[in-house]
């Protein structure tokens, strides 16, 4: 009952947010037709872990172009995945973050965050499997894990050298998530198995990540 309370309200929250940066954006009209001299552009490099901080199977980065104008910043780019272990796909999906500074004149600043996340991991394999005592049989073997975060946060930022910067942020919120996968038996079709959910929203739970990054502005 306390899971099903707490997963409400952070939909709840996460939509008055959303809803509330949209209505804002609309307001101030697009970011396109916004004077070029008031933008500054930048890029970071950010390391997304979560609260338990583990390193076990391997190491998700994002790397970002970072659109800033007075107090908000918009930054969006791909997530890569490092690991020495396992065969598994580099590119990872993508993040689309905003953060607000309400004070944004310090070195040392704090800001509030929205973030949209949306990951994927791609294993396949192909190797002889003993299935009967004896006989071995080539089995191909495919599964796709895919979800999307969609999170609210805060953090901290420290200008440190010029248009050079640190950041930390941590962000809390609800993930959406499916998961399917195929394994074929060749020359046993009746071992063969399908799992099949394509639908992303059919599962949900809470989620949290923690990111460390650095990041330079062209002033």
């Amino acid at each position: 009952m306390m899971k099903i309370i707490i997963e409400n309200a952070l939909r709840i929250v996460c939509l008055i947010l959303t809803s509330t940066f949209i209505s804002a954006k609309s307001e101030a009209g697009p970011i396109i037709n916004i004077d070029k001299q008031n933008i500054t552009f930048g890029g970071n490099i950010t390391y997304n872990n979560s609260v338990a901080f583990s390193f076990k199977n391997g190491y998700l980065f994002s790397t970002s172009l970072v659109l800033t104008k007075k107090h908000n910043v918009l930054s969006l780019g791909p997530m890569w995945w490092i690991d020495k272990n396992k065969k598994v796909n580099l590119f990872r999906g993508g993040i689309i973050s905003y953060h607000f500074f309400p004070y944004c004149e310090k070195k040392l600043k704090f800001c509030f965050v929205y973030d949209l996340i949306y990951n994927f991991e791609i294993n396949k394999w192909n190797k002889d499997m003993n299935y009967e005592p004896g006989i071995m049989y080539n089995v191909d073997y495919k599964d796709k894990w895919q979800s999307i975060k969609n999170q609210v946060g805060y953090g901290f930022q420290w200008n440190f050298y010029k248009g050079l910067y640190l950041y930390n942020i941590f962000s809390l919120g609800i993930e959406f998530y499916s998961y399917s996968s195929k394994t074929i038996v060749l020359g046993k079709p009746e071992l063969s198995y399908v799992y099949a959910n394509n639908n992303i929203f059919a599962n949900n739970q809470i989620c949290n990540v923690l990111k460390f990054g650095i990041g330079y502005n062209f002033e």
